[in-house]
């Protein structure tokens, strides 16, 4: 009886320790393999790494050389409409409305002031301002109905087309001020020449620009306005939706190049629609250029 327990005793005690054996051996060969997947990481993530500061590098030099090639076009700039500046006699008196890019018009405006140009004022237009917004339904006709209709929203435009240039009273158009609808700097005067309407961009945009813009645009051709519309360089410019007669366009107004054309069209009576891409007819008005530089 003793030997049978000792017997079984023995190969409990051989089986307890191949399975203590098996155990750790598994644990020991998983520790190898977390090692190695560890170290695997460790070498993906430090040639990441390096990746990322050999672009972080390339973007930095990237951004200076932007950085020269922006200075040195301002320079350009300035240098070229101070010589032009001295030979140019009249400047055009104009308004500035905004219907599509708030820091361009601000930037524009100061531009166009420092060159000598007399910008009455500027307008920009909410895009809350559509004939289906009820609180501008109640400041029009004293009721939310839906939508304006089609006569109430036409006399409205054209209210804010002649307020703008000073050809109506200002009252309603503080009023849409003070409720968000739009916002104004400057003071709308009569004698306006020129109105600048900043626009057409975007994918939501070709609705706006037929039942605002090209309304605003038929408004000031009656009243003799000359129009001129531009965006800046990018995609979703729709410039073609602007072009008739008595209307100018420009598509890169953030641009050097676009400046300069909006100062060739300011300080002369002729029409053009510059800019890149077959929405334009020239990048530059070279022409004009020429002749300047060849009168000096």
């Amino acid at each position: 009886m003793f030997d049978l327990r000792y017997y079984i005793i023995t190969i409990t005690a051989v089986f307890l320790s191949l399975t203590l054996g098996i155990f750790i051996g598994n644990a020991l060969l998983g520790n190898d393999l977390v090692i190695a997947q560890q170290q695997e990481v460790i070498e993906q993530l430090r040639q990441n790494f390096s990746k990322v500061q050999e672009e972080n590098r390339s973007l930095q030099e990237q951004f200076r050389l932007f950085q020269v090639w922006e200075e040195t076009n301002r320079m350009f700039e300035d240098l070229t409409l101070s010589l032009l500046g001295e030979k140019t006699t009249s400047r055009a008196r104009l308004v500035i409305v905004d219907t599509g890019d708030r820091e361009l018009a601000s930037h524009l405006t100061h531009y166009l002031q420092q060159w000598g140009f007399a910008v009455a004022a500027s307008c920009t237009i909410a895009e809350g301002l559509a004939p289906e917004n009820e609180a501008l339904q109640e400041i029009i006709q004293g009721r939310r109905d839906g939508s304006l209709s089609e006569q109430k929203w036409q006399e409205l435009v054209s209210y804010l087309a002649g307020a703008v240039t000073g050809t109506r009273t200002t009252d309603l158009l503080e009023q849409l001020a003070a409720r968000g609808f739009l916002t104004l700097s400057g003071s709308p005067a009569a004698g306006v020449e020129v109105v600048l309407l900043i626009g057409g961009e975007g994918e939501g945009k070709p609705a706006r620009i037929d039942r605002l813009d090209n309304l605003l645009i038929e408004a000031w051709l009656q009243e003799g306005v000359r129009v001129i519309v531009g965006t800046r360089v990018g995609p979703g410019s729709r410039l073609v939706q602007y072009r008739r007669e008595g209307v100018s366009t420009i598509g890169h107004l953030d641009t050097a190049a676009g400046r300069l054309s909006l100062y060739h069209l300011l300080t002369g009576a002729q029409e053009g629609h510059f800019g890149p891409g077959e929405e334009a007819d020239e990048l530059l008005p070279l022409q004009w250029l020429r002749m300047q530089v060849g009168e000096n």
